[in-house]
């Protein structure tokens, strides 16, 4: 790629390298086009890198953000990891 083609993001507590123009709302249209019909999608992430992800589930999907940190997309907001969890075990 060389230097030029990657572009460095800061997180909380994480540096994420990638490809210019690669993001996790690259792999979620990937992903949309392999889920059966009728199927819920349900995002989440703590970061601002899910930023991206989030917004480009459809508005059937749930994005959830874990944590206090603004969000531009995500639908639901959850406290913390152990929160999600109990979300996620209500929704099985």
């Amino acid at each position: 790629f060389g230097r030029e083609g990657l572009e460095v993001l800061s997180g909380d507590k994480v540096i994420e390298l990638r490809p210019r123009g690669v993001h996790k709302g690259l792999v979620v249209e990937e992903l949309r086009g392999r889920v059966p019909s009728g199927a819920l999608l349900i995002a989440a992430g703590d970061d601002r890198t899910d930023e991206d992800m989030f917004a480009a589930l459809s508005a059937e999907a749930i994005a959830i953000r874990v944590g206090s940190r603004p969000t531009r997309s995500a639908s639901l907001r959850v406290a913390d990891p152990a929160a999600l969890h109990a979300l996620l075990r209500r929704l099985l």
